[in-house]
């Protein structure tokens, strides 16, 4: 499963790196960040929309540093969009997909030992 995820990581940056190159000449630096995350809205409308009466509520009557803390959400969502296109241009494929799928490794050891999952 490990080797078919990273044929198919590596094919993606192969095609996205081509892209990329492209796209940064026509749409600039935070052109493909933008359409990269704008990609993403669909798949979230419906859950956004079946959780949004309880956010509402929660929203309407937390403190402006809730608020804050969602915008700067925001923000960091589109630096690691940006990070990752910056990887992707830097790296060859193989070893942007051979790290991608190693980070794995540590996580798992970790998550065992904060869970007592032995």
């Amino acid at each position: 499963w490990n080797f078919a995820n990273v044929g198919f990581t590596t094919g993606y940056q192969l095609y996205m790196k081509g892209m990329l190159n492209e796209a940064k000449k026509t749409l600039g630096r935070w052109g493909p960040v933008y359409y990269n995350n704008l990609l993403a809205l669909p798949p979230l409308i419906f859950p956004t929309l079946y959780s949004a009466p309880v956010w509402k509520e929660k929203l309407e009557v937390s403190n402006d540093m809730l608020k804050l803390w969602l915008c700067l959400m925001m923000f960091v969502g589109a630096i690691m969009t940006m990070s990752s296109f910056w990887c992707m241009r830097m790296t060859s494929p193989t070893t942007y997909s051979v790290v991608g799928a190693l980070n794995k490794v540590p996580l798992a050891i970790i998550s065992m030992w904060v869970f007592d999952q032995y």
